[in-house]
């Protein structure tokens, strides 16, 4: 008799995976739900448009309440204590938490934090008020006939707001209160340079021509007071009080008198073209500087019989200086200025200077552009230091001291360039003209300059500063005063 046994089901081996019903990798679901039934269907649309229960498929909805993962008994008594329990460390405001009494370092913290708390306000003097806002020129004047020579000084800006421009052998004057201009005079030559005189000497013009003639016009006789004959070319001028010192091409500085017919005294320490004469701001001093980028500094605080003053310091750059101003508000403080193919400003204290032993004396800055600096203007308002720029180059990458500086285009090139002090750190720098600028001169009140492009025979007008308050002006007048 045949054995029937039940047929035993044969083992599955298991696989190493979940089963489909528990995958970790669950089938990507849609964001909108699959209706089941035309009464889901209107409930899902209903929802849709009130904006209900709609979540994207790929951001997890957060909870009501979330709770730091790494949040610790200790680190929350840590917390606690130091005032930190509940701020948001990427929170970039002056916000301060709310005192606790359970918070002993809470008051050192908000002490802390309105300490370091700086507010970033810009003051209507700066120029970053000013300048920044500018698109273009106030104010465009033709200057047909202005010296080509980008070491020449055709523009002159008197306290009476009256401009004076040299047009080859011609002088015209414009009174920007009336705007009235007049030829003031004619000459056989070129002018080079022209200065209006101070108070001391109201109403007083120097002009210099290519020839070496230095003439006295006064703006209302029309004729000329004084005249002094040279056989070089006219540099820098500069008055003081009854003298103007003027420098010529053969490395002298003349020094005359407006109430004397003779020169009062020479300086002959340069051997080159002098570029620029600059007194101090409260006529103790005396800067000149030349073609090879010596600048000497005299001191001017005791006259001797020939009005010549004593050697302070000598100072050097590596391209010729033109540029040249004295601080107001720092009477010790010089700026200077140098063009191709150095391109730098160096800041200097007279103090300093006069205590070094040095043969060649550190400045007590060096700025590098690599642009040619045609003047300097420290501002009466703030303490700011505005230079005009002509052409720009880069240096060469090699060791090889022969290779000349490639010119180049730079957005400091021709520009108005304004610097804070004292970290000397670039605040604007505004393209004033299409080609290198020659000069520029301040308005009486401090606020706005003329720039000069001999190239395009033009004068463009720029305000720079605000002017103060009525109380600080007062009381800066007062201490330039006491100054003096």
């Amino acid at each position: 008799m045949m054995e029937f046994k039940t047929p035993i089901k044969k083992r599955r081996h298991s696989s190493p995976f979940p089963p489909a019903e528990f995958s970790a990798k669950r089938r990507r679901l849609s964001g909108i739900p699959i209706a089941s039934s035309r009464e889901n269907e209107g409930d899902f649309v209903e929802r849709v448009e009130k904006g209900e229960g709609l979540s994207d498929r790929f951001i997890s909805v957060r909870p009501d309440v979330t709770v730091p993962l790494t949040i610790s008994p200790r680190t929350e008594r840590y917390a606690q204590f130091f005032g930190l329990k509940g701020d948001n460390i990427l929170s970039f405001d002056k916000r301060l938490s709310e005192h606790c009494d359970f918070m002993p370092l809470q008051p050192l913290k908000s002490h802390a934090t309105e300490m370091s708390y700086t507010t970033a306000t810009i003051p209507a003097t700066s120029a970053l008020s000013n300048l920044i806002n500018q698109r273009q020129a106030l104010l465009a004047l033709d200057g047909s006939g202005i010296s080509q020579d980008l070491f020449s000084y055709p523009l002159t800006w008197s306290y009476k707001n009256v401009l004076a421009v040299a047009c080859e052998e011609d002088i015209f004057c414009q009174d920007l209160n009336t705007r009235v201009v007049s030829k003031l005079c004619t000459t056989f030559g070129e002018y080079r340079a022209v200065e209006w005189a101070d108070r001391h000497e109201e109403g007083t013009l120097a002009a210099g021509t290519t020839t070496g003639l230095v003439e006295l016009w006064k703006l209302r006789r029309k004729k000329p007071v004084r005249r002094w004959f040279s056989s070089y070319s006219v540099g820098g001028m500069a008055w003081n009080g009854h003298i103007v010192a003027v420098g010529s091409s053969n490395g002298h500085v003349t020094l005359y008198d407006a109430r004397m017919a003779a020169a009062v005294g020479v300086i002959t320490a340069h051997q080159g073209k002098v570029h620029g004469v600059k007194w101090s701001t409260n006529w103790d001093y005396l800067a000149t500087s030349d073609e090879f980028g010596h600048v000497h500094l005299w001191d001017y605080r005791k006259y001797n019989g020939a009005r010549e003053g004593t050697q302070l310091a000598k100072v050097k750059h590596d391209a010729p200086v033109k540029a040249l101003a004295w601080c107001s508000w720092n009477t010790d403080t010089l700026a200077t200025g140098s063009a191709y193919p150095e391109g730098t400003i160096k800041i200097w204290s007279v103090k300093s200077l006069t205590g070094s032993v040095s043969p060649k004396p550190a400045p007590a800055h060096t700025l590098v552009y690599d642009t040619s600096v045609t003047s300097l203007i420290w501002s009466p308002h703030c303490k700011e230091l505005l230079s005009t720029h002509g052409s720009s180059w880069t240096r060469p990458s090699g060791r090889d001291a022969s290779q000349k500086p490639v010119p180049i285009i730079s957005p400091m090139s021709n520009s108005v360039t304004v610097s804070r002090y004292p970290s000397y750190g670039r605040l604007i720098s505004t393209k004033s003209h299409a080609n290198p600028i020659a000069t520029a001169v301040l308005s009486p009140d401090g606020t706005q300059i003329f720039t000069v492009c001999p190239k395009e025979e033009n004068m463009k007008l720029w305000k720079i500063w605000g002017a103060p308050p009525k109380e600080e002006k007062e009381n800066t007048m007062q201490q330039q005063k006491m100054i003096r």
